[in-house]
This record gives C-alpha cells, sequence and structure tokens, in this order.
C-alpha cells in the first residue's frame, strides 16, 4: 500500500493517494520534476550520484526514501485496467475450497488499497459465495435494539453485491444447531437463524449450492419456505441442496408423536446434487420425541446424480429406483422402513451404493433385494448396514453375489458385515470367499472383526484356487462392537503381514493400512501390547509388536491422568480444585523428568499420549483455547513432547510396521515399503516446539503427525459406517 506523503505533498498528489488511479500527463511532469530535484539535494547531503544500487548513507537516505515513494506512483501496476484485476481476482478467490472459507481471501485482498477494494467491490461473481452462517458463534442483538447487527449488514451486502448488474447464483453454508448456552441465549439464536433464513429467501430465486444444518424447529420454518417457493415460481439457479437436522430444541419447543415433513424441489431444472438427513446420528426410534414421521420429497428424479437420505420412514427409495435413471451415488438410510421394492430396477451409471435399515428391516429382504431386484452394471463401491436380525441364517453374502453375477459389476470398495451373522450357517464363509473372488480389483474391504478361521481367508496362498488372491487390496477396516467381546488380534496380525511379506505368493500389492474400529477404553490396544510375551510367534517377532510391560504401565497411567480432564476440550475445567491442580502439577512433572533411553516408546505412541499431550489446552478443532484453567498447561505439554520428539520418531521409524492412535476408538496400523532413516536418532536436536508445522531435517512432518494423531487418515475406510443409532 502506498505510503502518505507530507502535508504539502499530499496536497498537491491527493487525488492519486485517494483514488490509487494512474497520473494524468501533467501529474507525471510533476512527479520526475520532484523525483530530479530530490537526487539533487540527496546528492548535496551524501557527495555522491544518486544510484539505487549503490549504498545508500545515513545523510542520503530520507531523500532515497522519498524517491522510492515518487517511483511507486509511475508503476505500471496503477495502470493495469479493472477487468485485468476481475481475473486476478477469480482465479484468487473463485479456486479456494471450501467455497466459505473465500471470504477471507477476498476480505485480504480488499485490505491491500483503495483500489483493490474498489474493484472487488464492483465484480459481483466474488461475493457469490457467502461466508459460513453459523449462528452458535454469530453475536445476537437484543430484540428491540434499533440497531442493525453488524453480522445481517454484511450479509445484506454480499447479496445486494453479488445481485448487479444481473442476479448471479449464490452459494451458502447455513449453521443452525445450538446446543449450549442458557435458554434465553438459544432462544434469542434460533430467532436470529429464522430471520436471516428469511432475508436469504428474498432472493431464493438465486439459490445455487445451499447447504443447511439445523434443529427440527428450523426444518419447519425452512420447509415452509420452500414449499410456498415451489408452489410461487420455483429455484432456477438451483443445483445443490442439503439438509441435515442437528442440535435440539429449546424446552418449550412443540413436541410432537407423528409428524409428516414434505419438500417439493420438483421446480429445480438444474438439480442434481441432493443431502436430506432428517434423523440425528445418534437418535435412534427409541429417542425421537416424534416416532412415525413420514418423509415425502417431491424432485426431479431423472436429472439426480446424487441423492443421500436419512429419514425414519416414507416411499423415497422405490422412487429413486424407477426415476432415478442417472443416479451415479446412492445412499439411502432408513430406521423404521420394513419392505424392499420387488420388481426390477437398473440404474446403469450408479457407481456407490449405500444402505442402512434399523431393526425393523427383516434380513431376508434385504438379501432378496439385493439377489433379485438390482442390476448396477458400473457399480464400484457398496455398502449394506442394519439393525439386528431376528434370527440367524440370512444369506447375506448370498445376496451380494448374485447382486455383483447379475450385473457383472467389479467392485473396488465393499463395506458389509453384521456382528451376529453367523458364518456356520447357510455356507456364510464360502458366499463371503466366492464374492472375493469376484472382486479382483477390491481395494478397500472393511467388514466386522471375525474370527481366525475367518480371517484366515485373507491370508494369500500360493493356491489361488484355494483362497481369493485379491492382488489389489490395500486397506481392510475392521469393527469390533463392545459387546462382541475382545477378539484376538492375532489372526488379523498374521493376515497383516501375509499380505506385506517381500516372499509371499502369489506376488500383490501392499496391504497398505489396516484401521480397527474398537470401544474407547483402550482393551483391544492392550491386548496388542500384551503380545510381546509370545516372543516364540514367528509373526510377533517379524511384525516387531510395541512391548515394554513396565513402561507400559506407566504409560498407561500417564493416559488416565491425561484423559480425566486435561486432555479434553469439551470440559469446561472451571471447577478444579486445588488437589487436582497438585495431581496436574505432579503428573506434568513426572512425563518431563522421566528418562526415555532405552524404553520402547512405541507404547506411547499406540496408547495416544502424545496425542493427548497435544490436545492440552485446544479445543476439538486443534485451536488454542482462552480463559480455561488447562491452557496454562499447553507450554508444558508442549515442552513435554519436544523432548519426546526424537525419541518417539526414531522408535515409530524403526519398523515398517508402524503401530499409531487414530482417535479414542481407532487404532491404525501401516506398512511402508522401504525402511525410512530413524531419524535424528535418540539424542536432543534443539526441536521446537511440537506444535509448530515446519519440515523436519529428515522429512519426519508426516511421522510426527501419525505420532500425535493428526495424520490424514482414509476418508472412507476410517469412517463411521452405517449409522451411529444401529445397536453394536
Amino acid at each position: 500500500m502506498l505510503q502518505l506523503l507530507s502535508r504539502r505533498e499530499n496536497t498537491v498528489f491527493n487525488s492519486l493517494l485517494n483514488c490509487n488511479a494512474p497520473p494524468n500527463d501533467d501529474q507525471r511532469a510533476e512527479i520526475n520534476g520532484a523525483i530530479q530535484a530530490l537526487k539533487i539535494r540527496y546528492q548535496q547531503a551524501s557527495g555522491t550520484e544518486y544510484s539505487p544500487t549503490h549504498p545508500i548513507p545515513q545523510s542520503g537516505r530520507k531523500y532515497h526514501d522519498k524517491i522510492l515513494r515518487y517511483q511507486r506512483m509511475l508503476a505500471p501496476v496503477r495502470t493495469i485496467p479493472p477487468e485485468i484485476w476481475h481475473r486476478v481476482f477469480k482465479y484468487a478467490i473463485l479456486t479456494v475450497e471450501p467455497k466459505t472459507q473465500q471470504s477471507l481471501v477476498l476480505r485480504d485482498l480488499r485490505l491491500v488499497s483503495r483500489m483493490w477494494n474498489a474493484t472487488a467491490i464492483d465484480c459481483p461473481v466474488l461475493w457469490c459465495n457467502l461466508p459460513l452462517i453459523d449462528h452458535s458463534i454469530i453475536p445476537t442483538t437484543p430484540e428491540n435494539s434499533p440497531k442493525q447487527p453488524h453480522s445481517t449488514w454484511t450479509l445484506i451486502q454480499y447479496l445486494t453485491r453479488a445481485r448487479c448488474p444481473k442476479p448471479l447464483p449464490i452459494s451458502f453454508t447455513f449453521h443452525c444447531s445450538i446446543n449450549s448456552g442458557d435458554e434465553s441465549e438459544v432462544q434469542a439464536r434460533a430467532l436470529q437463524a429464522r430471520a436471516w433464513v428469511e432475508i436469504l429467501a428474498l432472493d431464493i430465486n438465486r439459490w445455487g449450492e445451499v447447504e443447511f444444518l439445523g434443529t427440527r424447529a428450523f426444518q419447519e420454518t425452512l420447509l415452509d419456505l420452500l414449499y410456498r417457493r415451489s408452489r410461487q415460481g420455483g429455484f432456477p439457479l438451483l443445483s445443490k441442496f442439503s439438509f441435515q437436522r442437528r442440535g435440539i430444541d429449546t424446552a418449550n419447543s412443540p413436541r410432537y408423536t407423528t409428524w409428516r415433513e414434505t419438500l417439493d424441489l420438483s421446480k429445480a431444472p438444474l438439480l442434481k446434487y441432493v443431502v436430506y438427513d432428517s434423523l440425528n446420528p445418534f437418535q435412534g426410534p427409541e429417542h425421537l420425541s416424534f416416532h412415525g414421521t413420514i418423509t415425502y420429497l417431491i424432485l426431479p428424479w431423472g436429472q439426480l446424480e446424487t441423492f443421500r437420505g436419512a429419514v425414519q420412514g416414507g416411499e423415497i427409495y422405490p422412487y429413486l429406483l424407477d426415476g432415478g435413471t442417472n443416479l451415479q451415488v446412492l445412499k439411502h438410510t432408513s430406521n423404521q422402513a420394513t419392505t424392499l421394492p420387488s420388481t426390477p430396477a437398473s440404474l446403469p451409471y450408479l457407481t456407490k451404493l449405500s444402505l442402512c435399515f434399523g431393526d425393523a428391516m427383516p434380513g431376508e429382504n434385504i438379501v432378496a433385494h439385493l439377489g433379485q431386484s438390482l442390476t448396477l452394471p458400473s457399480l464400484k463401491e457398496l455398502e449394506v448396514y442394519w439393525g439386528r436380525f431376528h434370527k440367524y441364517g440370512v444369506d447375506i453374502y448370498g445376496g451380494i453375489l448374485s447382486l455383483i453375477l447379475r450385473s457383472r459389476c467389479s467392485l473396488e470398495r465393499l463395506a458389509v458385515e453384521h456382528n451376529e451373522l453367523d458364518y456356520d450357517l447357510n455356507l456364510q464363509k464360502e458366499r463371503f470367499q466366492q464374492v472375493l473372488y469376484q472382486c479382483p480389483c477390491l481395494t478397500h474391504l472393511d467388514i466386522a472383526y471375525l474370527d481366525a478361521a475367518k480371517l484366515q481367508t485373507l491370508v494369500p496362498d500360493f493356491n489361488t484356487a484355494k483362497k481369493p488372491p485379491l492382488s489389489r487390496l490395500r486397506v481392510l477396516t475392521l469393527r469390533q462392537p463392545y459387546r462382541q467381546g475382545i477378539k484376538d488380534p492375532l489372526p488379523l496380525l498374521r493376515v497383516f503381514l501375509g499380505r506385506t511379506d517381500p516372499t509371499r505368493r502369489p506376488p500383490h500389492d501392499h496391504l497398505e493400512e489396516v484401521y480397527i474400529k474398537h470401544d474407547d477404553r483402550d482393551l483391544w490396544r492392550n491386548v496388542i501390547l500384551e503380545l510381546g510375551t509370545q516372543k516364540n510367534d514367528e509373526t510377533i517377532q517379524r511384525l516387531e509388536t510395541p512391548f515394554d510391560p513396565s513402561f507400559y504401565a506407566v504409560a498407561l497411567s500417564w493416559k488416565e491422568g491425561l484423559r480425566k480432564d486435561v486432555a479434553t476440550p469439551s470440559v469446561s475445567n472451571s471447577g478444579l480444585t486445588e488437589q487436582r491442580r497438585s495431581e496436574i502439577k505432579e503428573l506434568m512433572r513426572g512425563m518431563e523428568s522421566y528418562n526415555l533411553q532405552g524404553r520402547d516408546t512405541r507404547v506411547l505412541t499406540w496408547l495416544g499420549v502424545p496425542a493427548l499431550l497435544e490436545s492440552v489446552g485446544r479445543n476439538k478443532r486443534g485451536k488454542p483455547i482462552s480463559g480455561n484453567p488447562i491452557a496454562e498447561y499447553r507450554k508444558q505439554a508442549g515442552e513435554i513432547l519436544t523432548k519426546w520428539k526424537p525419541f518417539l520418531l526414531a522408535d515409530f521409524q524403526s519398523s515398517q510396521y508402524r503401530y499409531s492412535f487414530a482417535d479414542s476408538s481407532t487404532s491404525r496400523l501401516n506398512f511402508v515399503e522401504t525402511t525410512t532413516s530413524a531419524g535424528a536418532g535418540k539424542e536432543g536436536c534443539g526441536l521446537e516446539s511440537s506444535s509448530v508445522k515446519c519440515e523436519d531435517r529428515n522429512g519426519d512432518y508426516e511421522d510426527w503427525d501419525k505420532i500425535l494423531g493428526r495424520a490424514p487418515v482414509d476418508s472412507w475406510a476410517a469412517a463411521l459406517k452405517g449409522a451411529a443409532w444401529l445397536l453394536d
């Protein structure tokens, strides 16, 4: 940004500074004359002729600075027409994802100069993607206040600037799921949210890509607005619509025992993407205050490419099968559905199918639907989940096998299992194996935790007629429900070794990652750590499982001390007693003074102790928090990690098999094809705080992120599958 000149000079060039316009001929001549005069004064003061490339003496520096300021007024950048800036701004802003972050880049560009600010304001397309509208953090204004909230004024500004000179499609994400604060604050935020959605509804004919997340009361307001608009003129620019019900309404909100919800977007000629989720993720029918809700969706079925729905009941799924001829992604969840279409249906372009049903759906209906009704020649990804079967012997893999054979599709990702599925009935083990034979391109497999005999199917064998080779399998996920009990991890480790052993036959890709989804009480992790006692087992020896019995007890006590309240962002900690503060100080002091030399620090990584230390004094998004007593321990936790870092990295990188902590209920095993250097060794190397994201000298950044539990995970393999309300 141009610096201000002196008062006298500012009078001469005031118009240039205010508008940042290029100088005219007279102004250019005056600027050149001033530059020449300054060069003469520079020579008089310093005794040498002015040259910007030579060292500038102190006596001539003030003249040098003025010369540079004058020369900037003649810079070619001031002559660039607005149309060029518009194209530059569009490239800089519109390529940012997610779209809700584009407003931050727009703000930074506007702060550069008055010219850039005016240029950005005159470019409507830059104002079409609104900032994230989150009513849990937007300040509220008293109901009777005459002053309009600044946030509301900003919203209206965006809508106005995107409207001229011609209406353009606007995109926004709207959150109205307030779960904290007293009842009066929650009510105030709910009223503000309804007022804002009314403002947005004034431009409903310009909605392009819109996403809503809100409570049931907000859902009523939104559906009413959409219903009225569908009767008036439709949604000419709407291409993406998403609604997900989240949060809980206030105590005085109306309660229903039954409810009918209707969404009519049939007059949306550009609509291709729809998400409609009226189920809270952790609320099954037994927790809902309005049982038996029936959902009616009126959509342009034939033009949809993606549909993701989660409802209690309704006839949505049959409409999708009958009219969704262009569907590519279909995800349907219903916890009250009891029947499925029996008529043949073909979706030629569908690549992803996910079905999830509650206890009301008989397993036989799912098998019949998959095995007899569907033809999906392009299917690449299949997920099937259901509630508790009312009887054993349901041939689920037989239905999947029939679907694959009839459709002649080749699956790449398969997630289908149930912990009560009896493999000893209906030839399920053989069916499971036959399905795998029909999936030669399978890269991801997600199943329940099987016993040794069933997991043995996944260990490759030289005789491919005996076992399916699965030559492209890269990621395996096993889910161990709490009530299934702790399964022996050794068969899984044998699968891991068998699919990474360089001498294996037949040749196939490495199994790069294994995810184990389990309860958050560390029972499964504890069993892994105890395997080190079986030193005579070849699998344990070659996989080099973490093992240090005496240190394990110490690490477990540290974890329990951290997990209690120190590393729990959701706990306010406002009531920490002096005794508890003393315990925390003693805990931190013990970790800081402990000598890790000669210890197997992979025990710490596997249990997630470094991840807990990293989370101290931070919220769930990893941002530092203030106003919380725990925040004062953040610096100390960082110092402990700094001291531990060389030990943790050296041990973590000492083997091709990496045992790490993804989150409280997810463990992760990785295989790297070549062993990475052990880094800096176990001697200290003067590292900075663990929270500083810098590239270490041996490229350890990715491994350090895994140790801290913040490394990227496979979004499909580690995701919550099915619905959280399904009994496990």
